[in-house]
């Protein structure tokens, strides 16, 4: 594996600081973020059935509650076990991602990460976190997490 695609929701300011957070990490492999509800996600993982939809017109209900994570092999994560992928693609993390995907730790794991996808919104708001969809909608290129609907870190 080469590269680890990261679909995130950019209506949400928690998962736009998660997506910043971790395209600043060291990384053993190259990561791509982009919003899950892009142009661009949809034409590249056309199989995942993905709303589409400018910034701002789409519903926040439209975005996935949880991160996405593909590998360029084809192999497609969701919620904890994305996470536990994106930890185990940063040089500082992956012996985090080992432990974390023992079982003794899944279901620990997993209890965590949809908690925080259920509630993102709320946190982006006591947080007070902008949103990516937000940062565009107000036309401000300087805030916004990237650019052409995808970021990268190269390894």
């Amino acid at each position: 594996m080469n590269t680890l695609y990261v679909l995130f929701d950019h209506s949400c300011g928690l998962c736009t600081a998660a997506a910043r957070w971790l395209r600043e990490q060291p990384a053993f492999i190259r990561i791509i973020t982009m919003p899950a509800t892009s142009d661009r996600a949809a034409a590249k993982f056309p199989d995942l059935d993905l709303p589409r939809g400018a910034p701002g017109t789409l519903p926040a209900a439209a975005a996935p509650d949880q991160v996405i994570a593909i590998t360029d092999e084809g192999h497609v994560y969701r919620g904890p076990a994305a996470w536990i992928m994106c930890l185990w693609a940063l040089k500082r993390y992956r012996a985090w991602s080992l432990m974390l995907a023992q079982p003794h730790w899944r279901p620990r794991v997993a209890r965590i990460i949809d908690g925080l996808g259920r509630r993102r919104l709320m946190l982006s708001r006591l947080l007070m976190l902008e949103a990516e969809a937000d940062a565009v909608a107000r036309g401000d290129p300087d805030s916004v997490v990237c650019g052409g609907g995808s970021c990268r870190t190269e390894p």
